[in-house]
């Protein structure tokens, strides 16, 4: 638990771990939700709770599709918390499976972003069918863990390529990166610590039909207690401004 508050902390980042049954959840969430973390059994997730009806819907059936083929969930839910408060918030979950095809442990990366949200909303009501904001919302995934990479389907889409055409031992990124950006990164990466485990950047990608996009990338790298390496999660978002 103290490890996941130090990367919370760093990154205004809740994360909560399924286990056998049972939700650890970080401080942050409880602050997000503005509620008292004894009121809450330990056996419930948090996020359908509060969910309103259709992203309820929405969210557990996106759990129940998650398989050893398909382990990544990308998620959008508005929440209704107390005094009838509206709350928007985005995450993204990956699982781990049994011998028989069950979740036994998935980590939820969970953000608020109420403030974003609503901003956009202002923007498309001033801005009415305006395609940018509804670009700029695209997110991509990447999770690094055990020598195996995990990507979202964004991605490919993103970069117009085939996910078979990689396996998952592939960075695939450093087919398509701006070789400057890409030996930015290789700098980074030997700054990080778990006292600076994230890394922000303005990336530049090749799609598969050579066209330079602009992305702002998020890496949050994970330690274990002992303060050794453990896994990467790389947020990617598209970004029409040209830097």
């Amino acid at each position: 638990m103290k490890n996941l508050r130090t990367i919370t902390t760093n990154n205004k980042m809740a994360i909560v771990i399924y286990k056998y049954g049972f939700f650890t959840v970080s401080p942050e969430l409880y602050e997000m939700l503005e509620i008292n973390p004894q009121d809450f059994m330990g056996n419930l997730d948090l996020m359908e709770y509060f969910a309103l009806p259709e992203d309820k819907i929405k969210y557990k059936s996106q759990k129940e599709s998650l398989s050893p083929e398909n382990p990544l969930m990308h998620y959008s839910l508005t929440s209704k918390i107390s005094n009838n408060k509206i709350k928007y918030f985005d995450g993204f979950i990956e699982a781990e499976f049994d011998d028989e095809g069950k979740v036994f442990k998935s980590v939820n990366f969970i953000r608020d972003v109420t403030e974003e949200t609503l901003v956009k909303q202002e923007t498309l009501a001033l801005n009415e069918g305006l395609d940018a904001v509804a670009e700029f919302s695209k997110i991509a995934i990447v999770s690094y863990n055990d020598g195996k990479y995990r990507w979202s389907d964004e991605l490919f889409n993103m970069l117009k390529i085939n996910p078979e055409d990689y396996d998952d031992k592939t960075n695939i990124l450093s087919f398509f990166e701006h070789p400057d950006d890409l030996k930015d990164f290789e700098r980074s990466f030997k700054k990080v610590s778990p006292k600076n485990n994230t890394i922000f950047k303005i990336i530049r990608l090749y799609d598969s039909e050579h066209n330079m996009k602009y992305f702002s990338a998020k890496l949050v790298f994970t330690f274990d207690e002992d303060g050794y390496f453990e896994s990467i999660m790389n947020y990617f978002k598209i970004l029409l401004k040209k830097y």
